[in-house]
């Protein structure tokens, strides 16, 4: 709860992406949903003294199974992407 009282609750990081990029307010989100923003500069990362949070992102698939050709390049396209943006100074330190 804010100090305010005055808490805005939306359905989705879209929606909340969208409500930051119009000046309404602040919020906590992964660096990787708003990579773009960031880059583009509609958005700034606020350091808070103290708070380091973290994440892990796995990618998951069966064991032993083959991958159809999608499903391979798919696995590559998140690895890669996944791996540039975790590179990315200016996304991945959290006292930018």
């Amino acid at each position: 709860m804010s100090t305010t009282g005055l808490v805005l609750e939306l359905p989705s990081y879209e929606a909340v992406v969208h409500a930051l990029t119009r000046g309404y307010g602040i919020a906590a989100l992964s660096h990787f949903v708003v990579a773009a923003e960031l880059r583009s500069g509609s958005l700034a990362v606020v350091p808070v003294t103290g708070w380091n949070v973290s994440s892990v992102i796995s990618v998951l698939r069966v064991r032993d199974a083959l991958l159809t050709p999608a499903a391979d390049q798919f696995q590559a396209l998140v690895r890669k992407r996944l791996g540039e943006l975790s590179s990315n100074p200016a996304i991945s330190s959290p006292t930018q």
